[in-house]
């Protein structure tokens, strides 16, 4: 059973209107941790100016700048989310059986599941930010900028540990990561005769780089695979990798050149010594750089291939009402951002065991000059070695995630009361979700959850809906 307790205490002060003050504190335990780390202490303070209240600046002309705060805070806040309900216990796992004696006797065991860490504590992110809020021009224009500086520390990870402990990890507090951006909000509105509207935009950009990751080099991470694709289930091994001083969580596999169009393509691919780099392969094979270079394609080949990390997310909303008729829509998007295809490997490797698109079979290769995109089709019996080494983990699945969406569109018109026979209005509208996306992602859906890994997931619905209030 998993339990936690708060205590939190906050103060406010206002001085002439004019200077505000924030200070908090929270203490939170849980049992996920010892008693002597079972509590975390986390203060935060903010500091806010309001200018537009000072005699100097009411002396200004007002229809220049209504409204003008300057704000600066520091704050810190603890994470205890992991899976394991008691990182510190080593778990049993029942109902092993073993076979014991001469006679063979099938007998009920047990067995540890991993090694517990006594150690393990709160994961603390300790953030501090200034930012500007202002209106002009009659109150019309509004504009909010952040900037922020975050820095994670003691995060609790699943480390590798000495395979002589009989276990492959364990959870500890050593990982730290920074997160620094901007954050920015303006917004327009106004009036004309009976036409009135708003329109609002947001972006953020955020650049983040791992800080410490304890006695590791690098973190590496395998992607949860849908259970419907099996075909996943050890294709992908870490793709996902984090080193310190670069972005958490890139895309980490091979640089995919393209498709031997011939033997004398293969028979020139040489290292600097005049060694064939990969010897075994046949005309309309993938071709794979020799990244080391050591003369020959082998996991440590591998490097960075891709970032999920967006460089911008934005949004931007309309309203608008004109008489007895009113229309909204939210746009959103992302900039920047790479996403690894791992659905190609499902629905477009072709090896006889599941349904592949239609178009495979005019974009892949069979013959000299005939694609450079895709490899030979092959039979997952006959040529099954073959097959995988043409559809390794490598940028040729990395895409362009780049996207923005017509999230939500709503057209509605209200009826008078004294045309309806009601005390109140009535109200008719037609609505769309998800109505238009613009993106070069070849994919199903470039809104993709978690770490930037298309597992072939349910893509989202596009809804119409009819309806009054």
């Amino acid at each position: 059973e998993l339990s936690m307790l708060s205590y939190l205490a906050r103060v406010n002060y206002s001085l002439l209107n004019r200077y505000l003050f924030t200070a908090s504190f929270r203490a939170d335990g849980s049992s996920r941790f010892l008693p002597e780390n079972r509590w975390g202490y986390f203060p935060s303070g903010a500091f806010a100016w309001r200018v537009s209240e000072e005699p100097f600046f009411k002396n200004l002309d007002q229809n220049i700048i209504e409204t003008l705060k300057f704000r600066v805070g520091w704050g810190q806040i603890g994470n205890e989310q992991i899976s394991s309900y008691y990182p510190y216990l080593t778990a049993i796992n029942q109902q092993q059986y073993y076979t014991i004696g001469p006679g063979k006797v099938r007998t009920n065991g047990s067995l540890p599941a991993g090694i517990g860490n006594k150690e393990v504590m709160w994961e603390t992110s300790e953030q501090f930010n200034v930012g500007v809020d202002l209106t002009t021009l009659a109150d019309r224009l509004s504009l909010t900028a952040d900037y922020y500086i975050r820095k994670t520390d003691n995060i609790l990870l699943q480390q590798s540990i000495p395979r002589l402990s009989g276990f492959g990890t364990m959870t500890r507090n050593v990982g730290g990561m920074e997160n620094k951006g901007v954050e920015l909000t303006v917004a327009w509105h106004d009036r004309v005769g009976d036409f009135s509207y708003r329109v609002s935009g947001n972006v953020s950009f955020n650049r983040n780089k791992v800080t410490n990751l304890g006695t590791s080099t690098s973190l590496s991470d395998t992607f949860a695979y849908e259970q419907n694709l099996t075909d996943f289930q050890g294709q992908f091994p870490g793709i996902l990798r984090s080193e310190v001083g670069l972005p958490y969580n890139q895309f980490y596999g091979y640089q995919w050149l393209g498709i031997f169009q011939n033997q004398s393509e293969i028979d020139n691919y040489k290292d600097k010594d005049g060694n064939v780099i990969m010897p075994t392969a046949k005309p309309g094979d993938s071709k794979y750089a020799d990244f080391n270079p050591d003369g020959k394609i082998s996991t440590d080949d591998r490097t960075f291939i891709g970032d999920p990390n967006p460089d911008a997310v934005f949004g931007l909303s309309f309203d608008a009402s004109w008489k007895n008729w009113d229309l909204s829509m939210l746009f959103q998007g992302v900039a920047g951002n790479d996403i690894f295809n791992a659905s190609k490997f499902y629905f477009e490797k072709f090896d006889g065991r599941q349904n592949v698109k239609a178009s495979v079979f005019g974009k892949a290769w069979n013959g000299d000059g005939s694609s450079n995109t895709y490899p030979i089709l092959l039979s997952a019996t006959t040529d099954k070695s073959r097959n995988d080494n043409n559809w390794m983990a490598s940028d040729f699945y990395i895409e362009d995630g780049s996207y923005i969406r017509l999230k939500n569109i709503q057209i509605g018109y209200s009826f008078n009361p004294r045309f309806v026979g009601f005390n109140s209005s009535l109200r008719f509208y037609v609505s769309a979700q998800n109505l238009l996306t613009i993106t070069r992602y070849s994919g199903v859906d470039p809104e993709i959850p978690d770490n930037g890994v298309d597992r072939g997931q349910y893509p989202q619905p596009r809804t119409f809906m009819i309806g009054a209030n």
